[in-house]
């Protein structure tokens, strides 16, 4: 395959530039879908278009962060590409970093069963090897949707946005060691 499970891709801006490999996360499979990330999931849908790589956000340092599903770990990577780190967290799906503190922002998705998915937002300040979550936050179980997040960070505050959950739009505002929900103006209405 040309672009075979497991390989993450860079490629420089400009005329005639073509994708190049970055990184590669060892994986079961060597075409399509399947491996160890298939297996991690109570039901998996053959038809959802996932795969052992999925989020991927770059610090101001230059570090790589990659979601590594078949691992069950965020794999970060130097901007060379050589394996710089890990950190143990269970089905991970997006990611973002804080532009001013590095802390990573995780948002894990696993599905639990037939269209029934565990939501989960954590934070880590530590990124060695067997860190804990700095902060953590558990959505109720989600019937569908794909979560979405979105980090948003000022001098006042750091909030962690999440869209569709439970609530459809939910604002997590980082207390340091806790998450703490708030109100929105993009409540649904009542109707």
């Amino acid at each position: 395959s040309k672009f075979p499970p497991g390989c993450v891709y860079r490629m420089k801006l400009g005329a005639n530039e073509t994708m190049q490999p970055f990184a590669t996360i060892p994986v079961d499979h060597k075409e399509g879908q399947g491996g160890a990330y298939k297996k991690h999931n109570a039901y998996y849908n053959d038809g959802v278009p996932e795969g052992p790589v999925h989020g991927v956000v770059v610090d101001a340092k230059g570090n790589v962060y990659v979601a590594d599903r078949e691992n069950q770990r965020v794999a970060i990577f130097d901007e060379n590409g050589k394996e710089a780190g890990e950190i143990p967290v269970p089905a991970p799906h997006q990611l973002a970093v804080h532009p001013t503190t590095g802390d990573i922002y995780v948002l894990s998705r696993f599905c639990a069963g037939y269209w029934q998915y565990n939501v989960t937002v954590s934070k880590f300040s530590d990124r060695t090897k067997g860190a804990a979550a700095a902060a953590k936050y558990a959505f109720p179980q989600q019937k569908g949707g794909w979560p979405q997040m979105a980090l948003v960070a000022s001098a006042e505050q750091t909030a962690v946005y999440v869209a569709g959950v439970t609530g459809d739009l939910v604002c997590l505002v980082d207390k340091g060691a806790e998450f703490a929900p708030v109100k929105t103006a993009f409540a649904p209405p009542p109707d």
